[in-house]
């Protein structure tokens, strides 16, 4: 490690602006969708009402809301907090001392993965948060204590997983798998009861019997193999062309030791840094960025496996079960391989058992990371502009101080005056439409729907709207885009209103639809 970096000062300097900049990315960007759509999720009255692919997040969101308020603040606070504990969950676990190094790795994955962390408190952080105690726990049995009764631990730790998130339930054979191959045999069968128990528990406790829990599953009519293989693999070949890339690298640099030191760290800067520019950076929903670390993450521990020596067993069961584990996440996602890095928050302890300069290659391409980084947060917030377009407050209790356009602020603040304007003429406000959740989670109520998509050419919802309150006295405003975003185009929702009796009103910005 070059000891310029890991000099005092410049290390208090590097880690203050990388918890900067993950920290202060909360209070830039809003989306009108997930955000608020785990939130809404979270309000059934009834616990056994909540969607049982996810029902323990919901539970948590609800907590939250409870007893820390319900401001947006708040669950972007929360959702930042155990991002940044799963980074340090596994040294506390391993009993691995934060030195200057780690520090160092530590403030490099802070600032990796701040563009990936869009604000959004939900199933995803909550499984980022758990497979690192997941991990950490396994650390703790396998590393420290080889103690029987972390086995039970273990199994309650992977059914809370579960219960974040249902596909993660493919952390059961995997670490089964790895208790089998790796430990010990009556242990894992120990590990696989105790979860199967636990999990049959829990899911019983909520739903009672298998219809219940069917009926509340969540999202997968919007799954199908088909587009989640075609997504894997497009994702797959990405990675592996990232990762050709970055091992061709490797192999040049350590073949080019006769050029001097640092002409050749120079030229390979220069190198490295027109790739990431031109096929890394700016991508839709940083994916490209997000796999290429996936790549990185990958070819560097592979290399390291193979070509350092004296890696104690250990460390090398370690390092295959956190490249397994990269890939729980993806799981089940129409994104692909897309979340993959997210479980970059425990890279900083894997790298930490096996320092050595052989891998300075990888060192030189995360250094050179570290600036496009800040590029791709600055360049754009999530489903929102760039940060230094986000300068106005929505004067909204619920949404303050979180900044947006000047566009999306001035949107929201109109919609709210005409709907407190028609609440005092004695009509049933409701919200529908794919970019509604906001306004949902703003005024909440017992009409609003709480799918995820809701087509605008779809009117399953309006039957069940229907069946609750027969359409007396209602304005419905459909938000199906951003204000930024002009679509003119009648759908069936609209027809549908009209043939129902409700009169479609346009005031400003406004739109919506009225029976009286």
């Amino acid at each position: 490690m070059n000891k310029i970096l890991l000099r005092k000062p410049f290390l208090i300097i590097f880690f203050v602006l990388a918890n900067l900049v993950f920290w202060g990315g909360m209070f830039f960007g809003l989306d009108f969708t997930d955000s608020f759509f785990h939130i809404n999720a979270a309000r059934s009255p009834e616990v056994k009402d909540l969607f049982s692919s996810f029902f323990l997040s919901s539970i948590f969101i609800s907590f939250i809301e409870k007893f820390l308020g319900g401001d947006l603040i708040i669950f972007r606070l929360v959702n930042s907090f155990l991002l940044y504990c799963s980074v340090f969950l596994p040294f506390l676990f391993g009993k691995q001392s934060v030195n200057r190094i780690n520090l160092f790795y530590i403030s490099c994955v802070l600032l990796l993965i701040s563009p990936l962390n869009v604000n959004i408190l939900g199933y995803d952080t909550f499984s980022v948060f758990f497979i690192s105690l997941v991990f950490s726990a396994y650390l703790k049995y396998f590393v420290s204590d080889k103690k029987k009764y972390w086995i039970p631990v273990l199994s309650f730790l992977v059914a809370l997983t579960v219960f974040i998130r249902l596909p993660n339930i493919i952390l059961v054979p995997i670490l089964f798998g790895f208790l089998l191959i790796y430990d010990n045999k009556k242990y894992a069968f120990t590990f696989l009861i105790f979860t199967v128990l636990f999990t049959y528990c829990g899911y019983y406790l909520v739903y009672r019997n298998l219809e219940s829990f069917i009926d509340s599953l969540y999202g997968a009519k919007n799954h199908s193999v088909f587009k989640l293989t075609i997504a894997y693999f497009k994702d797959a070949l990405s990675i592996i062309f990232y990762g050709i890339f970055i091992g061709c690298i490797h192999f040049i640099y350590q073949r080019w030791k006769g050029l001097g030191g640092i002409y050749r760290k120079s030229l390979f800067f220069l190198l490295i840094s027109f790739f990431v520019l031109f096929f890394i950076s700016f991508s839709g929903y940083w994916k490209n960025y997000s796999l290429f670390i996936t790549a990185l993450v990958l070819t560097w521990i592979g290399f390291t496996l193979y070509k350092v020596k004296g890696i104690s067993t250990g460390d090398k069961i370690i390092s295959r079960i956190f490249i397994v584990l990269l890939f729980v996440i993806p799981f089940g996602s129409n994104t692909g391989l897309l979340k993959a890095s997210l479980i970059l928050v425990i890279f900083p302890f894997i790298i930490s058992r096996f320092e050595n300069e052989q891998i300075s290659i990888f060192k030189l391409i995360l250094i050179i990371l570290l600036p496009f980084s800040l590029l791709e947060n600055f360049s754009k917030t999530y489903e929102d502009s760039p940060i230094l377009q986000v300068t106005h407050l929505t004067n909204l209790e619920r949404l303050d101080p979180i900044m947006t356009t000047n566009l999306r602020s001035d949107y929201i603040k109109s919609i709210n005056k005409e709907k407190d304007s028609l609440e005092r003429a004695g009509f049933d406000i409701v919200f529908y439409g794919d970019k509604s959740h906001l306004f949902n989670y703003l005024y909440p109520s017992q009409y609003y729907s709480t799918e995820f998509n809701q087509p605008l050419n779809d009117l399953s919802f309006f039957q069940k709207l229907k069946n609750r309150k027969g359409f007396s006295k209602t304005a419905l405003f459909l938000i199906d885009n951003y204000p930024e975003v002009k679509d003119e185009k009648r759908n069936a929702v609209e027809k549908e209103l009209h043939d129902q009796g409700f009169i479609k009103q346009k005031k400003g910005v406004n739109t919506y639809f009225i029976k009286d």
